[in-house]
C-alpha cells in the first residue's frame, strides 16, 4: 500500500473513527467495553484477571513479523487510538503478513502482575512491543519519540539505619529520611535532566509491640545524565549522614548497578519514520529526556525489544485539541504497522 492511498482509506475510515470515540463516550473504557467493541470488528478478545483485554490479528505465518501494541484502555485517548487502528488494520490483512497482537490494561495494573503475566505467555512469540502514552508537554497533532537509553544509569541500593542499643528514633529518623530522599532530586540536581529515586520495600529488624534497632530501605535512583547519575549517590549519602547523625544513629548503604532500560533502536526509527511521513517532520518531537517508565512497563521492556510512542494532548490552537492527537496517533500507529507487517 502506498502513502497515497493509504492516506485516502484513513478519510473513508473517519466516520468508523469517530463512531469508536462515541463509544468510548458513552461507556468509559473497561474490559467489557473494550471487548465488546474488539468483537464487532470480528476478532476474538480474551479478558485476563479483568484487568487486560488481548487482541490478536492473525494473518499469516511469520515469526519475525509478530508485533504487539500496549495500550492503557482507561485513558480514552490511548484506547480509541488503539481500538480505532485495530478497525483500520483489520480491513487492510490482506495486504499484510505476520500477527498483531494488542494488550489493553488498566492503569492499575501492578508490576508484580504484569511480570507474571509476562511468565504465563502474553508476549510469547512476540518479538516487538510498541507502547502508546500521552504527553501533555508535547501539543496536540504531534508525536514524540525518544531513541536509546531511557535512562543511562540504573543501580538499586540498600540503605539499613541502626542504632546500638533499641531505640524509638530508629523509625522517626527512617521516616524523615525517606522523605527527604523523595524530595532529593527535585531540589538537588538539574530539572532539564530527569533523575528519580524510588523507595521500594521498607523492613523492620522487629513486629509487634518490640521496639526495633534497625530499619532497612530499599530502592533505585537512576538519571538520564552521567553526570547526575554520579552525583545522586553522593547527595543519597550526605543527607543520609546528616539525619542519622542528628538522632544519634548509624547507617550503612550497598549499591548495585544493573541494566538500564532501553527503546529499540529500530523500532524507535521506523516509528519515527511513519510518523514523519504521514504527519511531517514537523510535527514528530525527538525528546532528548524521556520520563520513566512504570515498573510494569519496564518488565515488559526487559523481556522483548520494544519503544514507546508518546501523544502530544497539549494546549494547540485547535478548538478540539483531543481530536487532533487521536487523529495523529491513530495515524502513526496505522502507518507503522502497516509498513512492518506488509
Amino acid at each position: 500500500m502506498t502513502l497515497e492511498q493509504f492516506n485516502r482509506l484513513t478519510e473513508e475510515f473517519s466516520p468508523a473513527l469517530i463512531e469508536v470515540s462515541k463509544k468510548c463516550e458513552v461507556e468509559h473504557p473497561t474490559v467489557h467495553s473494550v471487548s465488546k467493541i474488539i468483537r464487532s470488528f470480528g476478532l476474538e478478545s480474551k479478558i485476563v484477571e479483568k484487568t487486560r483485554v488481548v487482541a490478536e490479528l492473525q494473518i499469516q505465518n511469520s515469526a519475525s513479523k509478530n508485533i504487539a501494541l500496549r495500550i492503557v484502555m482507561d485513558d480514552p485517548v490511548q484506547a480509541i487510538i488503539g481500538l480505532g487502528a485495530l478497525s483500520f488494520l483489520t480491513s487492510c490483512k490482506e495486504q499484510m503478513m505476520g500477527q498483531l497482537r494488542v494488550i489493553f490494561h488498566t492503569s492499575k495494573t501492578g508490576s508484580n502482575f504484569s511480570l507474571k503475566s509476562i511468565q504465563e505467555g502474553e508476549l510469547k512469540n512476540i518479538c516487538g512491543l510498541w507502547n502508546l502514552r500521552t504527553n501533555s508537554n508535547i501539543s496536540s497533532g504531534c508525536v514524540g519519540i525518544k531513541l536509546g537509553s531511557v535512562f543511562s544509569t540504573v543501580e538499586d541500593f540498600a540503605l539499613t539505619i541502626f542504632s546500638r542499643s533499641n531505640s524509638s528514633n530508629v523509625i522517626t529518623a527512617t521516616a524523615n529520611i525517606i522523605t527527604t530522599l523523595n524530595q532529593l532530586t527535585s531540589r538537588k540536581t538539574d530539572p532539564l535532566k530527569p533523575a528519580n529515586i524510588t523507595i521500594s520495600s521498607i523492613h523492620s529488624s522487629s513486629a509487634g509491640t518490640s521496639i526495633p534497632n534497625s530499619v532497612e530501605v530499599k530502592g533505585s535512583y537512576s538519571s538520564s545524565d552521567e553526570a547526575v547519575a554520579h552525583q545522586i549517590p553522593s547527595l543519597i549519602k550526605e543527607s543520609v549522614q546528616g539525619l542519622t547523625k542528628a538522632y544519634g544513629l548509624e547507617f550503612e548503604i550497598q549499591t548495585a548497578k544493573h541494566s538500564a532500560v532501553t527503546f529499540d533502536e529500530s523500532l524507535s526509527c521506523h516509528l519515527s519514520n511513519a510518523a514523519k511521513e504521514v504527519l511531517g517532520s514537523v510535527k514528530v518531537v525527538d525528546i532528548e529526556y524521556s520520563r520513566y517508565p512504570s515498573p510494569d512497563l519496564t518488565h515488559y521492556l526487559k523481556a522483548v525489544p520494544g519503544t514507546i510512542l508518546e501523544i502530544g494532548t497539549g494546549d494547540s490552537k485547535s478548538a478540539v485539541p483531543l481530536e487532533e492527537s487521536i487523529r495523529s496517533g491513530f495515524k502513526t500507529v496505522s502507518w507503522a504497522f502497516l509498513k512492518y507487517l506488509q
